[in-house]
């Protein structure tokens, strides 16, 4: 969803107007309905200027944040589960980490050097080229929850298998590439090839 951005002066006014109420109230013990009145006509404003001019901007900006970035559950300012875990998966495959944090529980990462393409691999790769200073991880991709995977048209199965398996029912491999699937027959397999 987009909406207008609150800008600064719409909360200068918001706060001019309430602050001026609040301080009435506060101090003064309140005002008589006429000193009210034309405190309340100045603030608000005529005409685009003032708090009147303002207030729909900011309430309308803060429920439309709140209801699609906080967590519903919480009675604080928080932002929602899913853009926490979202914001952590992207530090987590972002961050640069030094060669002698890995080991061989981390597996295959992407290495990177200045000026060339990062190698994806690891250390125990015999062509990996060994002058890699830092790494990082590869984010992790739940196939199942891809949108457009479609069945094998011989067997009826999602191909979810990693690039370059068969398929253990109609003998085919599947190769995923760019977020879509196109499945091609095993050498010698005898059956037509499919998309």
């Amino acid at each position: 969803m987009k909406m207008a951005k609150t800008d600064k002066a719409d909360f200068n006014a918001m706060w001019d107007f309430f602050n001026a109420l609040s301080n009435e109230f506060d101090y003064s013990g309140g005002l008589e309905d006429e000193a009210l009145g034309k405190l309340v006509r100045e603030k608000w404003g005529q005409h685009g200027a003032g708090a009147g001019a303002s207030w729909r901007r900011v309430v309308m900006g803060c429920e439309v944040l709140i209801d699609s970035a906080c967590d519903p559950a919480a009675d604080t300012l928080e932002f929602k589960p899913d853009i926490v875990k979202a914001v952590e998966e992207q530090d987590k495959v972002t961050t640069l980490r030094p060669v002698d944090d890995w080991h061989d529980d981390v597996g295959d990462v992407l290495w990177w050097y200045p000026g060339e393409p990062p190698y994806c691999g690891s250390p125990l790769d015999t062509d990996w080229p060994g002058y890699h200073e830092y790494f990082t991880l590869l984010p992790e991709v739940d196939l199942a929850k891809a949108e457009n995977n479609p069945d094998c048209k011989t067997c009826g199965d999602t191909h979810l298998t990693p690039s370059g398996q068969e398929c253990p029912e109609c003998s085919v491999i599947a190769h995923i590439t760019a977020g879509e699937l196109d499945v091609v027959l095993v050498e010698g397999a005898g059956k037509e090839s499919h998309e």
